[in-house]
């Protein structure tokens, strides 16, 4: 058997990271090009362990600075002022859909609809500006671990409102469908009021989507539904007037169908969330690699990551070594790991707890 030879000093040799060689950038793209002819979901399964490691990397980032990159209380006053900026930008499209209905006399549901999705927004602004002002200013006597659940909760509650509201608004165009409506008065100036909106709210759709706040995110799911809906609108109203007058119930029902089954998936995520549902798997990987990077521990008996709210909360049983003292236990393996893992983004509170044998008995 011919030896292995070694390679000289002048031959590139990739360097190795979290235990595997790294690949160069033009190696990556001719690797993820080949599995895209390949397989495509080889090339998504590459895809999904790059941002993995990005994870990673930003998960040392927050050990070392011990927390979130952002402030809490910074990001919470953050959210704040985006919530009042879009809250006061929706009450001047409320004024101005309102005029547009005043121009058709009422005579159009699809515009009625944005007028009702308006009334919506501001609802859901209100809402959210309220929860995020009294997480701001808890009395952490009362409430020793802080209302981060407002969050969630103001967000359960619109979600049923929007829902129910537009439900009313595909009833209402079902009748005009099976009963019959006389076609809309459609003015120039309510399809210049509908452009306008759509060009705002792309804008805030944007800003908001910046943000990783849960509250920006749906403040960000809002708009983009605004944007949707606006736009089949005004196809619905340019056919209702120039080609068949039953276009505008059908587009009526349609938007608010669509806004209808988009906040019953968010009541579907916020239940998930306040009842204790799973974590993500991307999450668990990263809490798991925080546990087994601890020096102290030989491995994991039990781990546990679990929603309590918005976010999560861990429970780990790691296995030591049975000579450690008590203070070596405590100071140099409970006290460090639980530092690190609630330095992560995305929990909330962790909870160590030693064991000398894997007996496999916590749960």
């Amino acid at each position: 058997m011919a030896a292995r030879r070694k390679p000289s000093k002048d031959e590139d040799v990739p360097k190795k990271q979290n235990g595997f060689p790294q690949l160069k950038s033009h190696e990556k793209h001719s690797k993820h090009s080949h599995a895209t002819k390949e397989n495509p979901k080889c090339f998504k399964y590459y895809e999904r362990q790059e941002a993995l490691l990005e994870a990673y990397k930003l998960d040392e980032e927050c050990i070392l600075n011990g927390g979130p990159l952002e402030d809490k209380e910074e990001a919470t006053k953050a959210d704040q002022w985006v919530s009042t900026v879009v809250l006061l930008i929706n009450i001047a499209l409320l004024f101005a859909k309102a005029f547009s209905t005043w121009l058709t006399h009422g005579s159009s549901l699809s515009i009625i609809s944005t007028l009702l999705d308006s009334v919506v927004d501001i609802t859901s602004g209100v809402a959210v500006w309220y929860a995020t002002h009294l997480i701001i200013h808890t009395d952490l006597w009362h409430y020793p671990r802080g209302r981060e659940n407002l969050e969630n909760m103001a967000l359960l509650f619109l979600s049923a409102v929007m829902g129910l509201a537009n439900l009313q608004v595909v009833w209402d165009s079902i009748k005009a469908l099976i009963f019959g409506k006389p076609p809309p008065d459609i003015t120039p100036v309510s399809l210049f009021i509908l452009f306008s909106t759509i060009i705002i709210k792309i804008f805030l759709y944007l800003w908001c989507s910046k943000r990783n706040s849960k509250s920006a995110q749906v403040l960000a799911t809002d708009q983009r539904n605004d944007v949707v809906t606006n736009s089949v609108v005004i196809i619905g109203a340019a056919l209702s007037e120039y080609v068949a007058p039953v276009a505008d119930p059908i587009t009526a029902a349609f938007v608010s169908g669509y806004i209808a089954w988009n906040w019953m998936e968010l009541v579907k995520e916020q239940m998930h969330q306040l009842l204790g549902g799973n974590c993500s798997p991307e999450e668990l990987s990263r809490v798991a690699k925080v546990c087994i990077s601890e020096k102290h521990v030989r491995c994991l008996d039990a781990l546990l990551v679990y929603h309590a709210g918005n976010k999560v909360r861990v429970e780990v049983h790691v296995v030591t070594d049975p000579e450690m003292t008590l203070r070596q236990i405590h100071d140099e393996l409970i006290e460090p790991l639980t530092t690190k893992l609630e330095s992560l983004e995305f929990v909330d509170k962790a909870f160590v707890h030693p064991d000398h044998a894997l007996d496999g008995k916590d749960k």
